[in-house]
């Protein structure tokens, strides 16, 4: 079991709200989906409510040990180890639980599982967990959060004398995700620039207008950015500074530290736009009094943070058709065919008979090494 399995599953304070949410939701004729299970927590935490039927697919392999604990612990779940947007059910689904989210609401799977989900599989009024997403801004102030992010050895002068200006320049460029910074300081009370009924789709355009007041001086840092999940109207969890959340937060870094004082105003502008499970992000920050001119400003673009030429500008293309790799297909295929019943030799003699590979060794150490890259990934 790689390391982000062990970390979710210490992850007490976690665990426990949304153990409370799932056992108030789940009434004895619920079918319950667990979408991008992992080992299956939740989905044993609604088996153990008393669902009438649970669900739990992920594309991981570490599903397949969900079916092992499921039996070892006495609990009725069936486990799919697979693709979810290719997930056929016999029945609607009446609660969907997710959490395929990073440290924002607007990036990771989430938005293309829960789709399609409403689209094939949920029933009439069916229910989701959580059931609103809200995402939270304030300015921060954090040297450990900087030093990380720009190390001195970026910064120069060097003493191999090389100018790494470009470099850094990215890095301004680039959204930072930052975990349990000792320092880290809001300078003004978070506000919420975002706030999500889970029974809609999650937006793959957003943008915000926000000005806050500071209410203490401090060495401003950049905009921190981050996500608290409403998983019924009592239980809720955040991964806000100084919890002990497994996402993190979003750094909207500014070049160099802007000294601020108390009663001053930040503004921010912040756009994003999807592309796939990620997206663009750009973002204007603004710092003065709340009558004056901004002393201080600051445009960043992630779309700047990576060296593009032509030839991958081309990819962007919203209308251009999308073909995997030889090596994509490979993993693909393997992956699907990774069910808990094929053998390995039987895995490698379909791979043979797809990819038109002549060599059963060959192809068995093809299936063993992209089975291989997966579990690093």
């Amino acid at each position: 079991m790689d390391d982000y399995y062990a970390k979710i599953l210490t992850d007490d304070a976690r665990l426990r709200v949304f153990e409370r949410a799932i056992a108030k939701a789940v009434r004895p004729d619920d079918v319950v989906l667990d979408l991008g299970c992992g080992i299956g927590t939740y989905a044993f935490y609604a088996a153990r409510a008393g669902a009438c039927r649970v669900h739990a697919v992920d594309l991981h392999p570490i599903a397949m040990l969900g079916r092992s604990l499921a039996r070892d612990n006495g609990l009725q779940v069936e486990f799919t180890h697979g693709d979810a947007l290719g997930l056929e059910l016999p029945e609607p689904v009446t609660l969907v639980i997710c959490e395929e989210f990073l440290a924002t609401l607007l990036e990771g799977p989430a938005r293309e599982l829960l789709d399609d989900a409403r689209a094939r599989l949920l029933a009439e009024g069916a229910r989701i967990i959580p059931a609103r997403g809200r995402l939270w801004a304030a300015p921060l102030s954090s040297a450990d959060a900087r030093g990380k992010i720009l190390p001195a050895q970026l910064l120069g002068p060097r003493d191999d004398g090389l100018d790494l200006g470009p470099l850094v320049e990215m890095r301004l460029n680039d959204l930072h995700q930052i975990h349990e910074e000792a320092d880290a300081l809001l300078l003004a009370p978070p506000v919420v620039v975002l706030d999500h009924d889970f029974a809609e789709s999650i937006p793959t355009r957003w943008e915000c207008d926000q000005t806050v007041e500071l209410n203490a001086s401090g060495s401003l840092d950049g905009l921190c950015m981050w996500m608290e999940l409403q998983l019924d109207d009592e239980n809720s969890y955040s991964n806000a500074p100084g919890d002990a959340a497994i996402w993190g937060q979003l750094l909207f870094l500014v070049p160099e530290r802007w000294e601020a004082g108390a009663g001053e105003c930040l503004r921010f502008r912040v756009q994003f736009q999807a592309h796939g499970m990620d997206g663009f992000w750009k973002w204007n920050l603004e710092l003065g009094g709340p009558d004056a001119k901004p002393r201080l400003k600051h445009t960043g673009n992630t779309f700047a943070s990576t060296p593009m030429s032509a030839s991958m500008l081309e990819n962007y293309k919203p209308d251009r058709p999308i073909r995997l790799t030889r090596r994509a297909e490979e993993e693909a295929l393997v992956l699907s065919l990774v069910d808990g019943q094929r053998t390995a030799d039987d895995i490698a003699a379909e791979f043979m008979r797809r990819m038109n590979v002549t060599d059963h060794d060959e192809a068995l150490r093809r299936v063993f090494q992209h089975l291989e890259d997966r579990r690093r990934s």
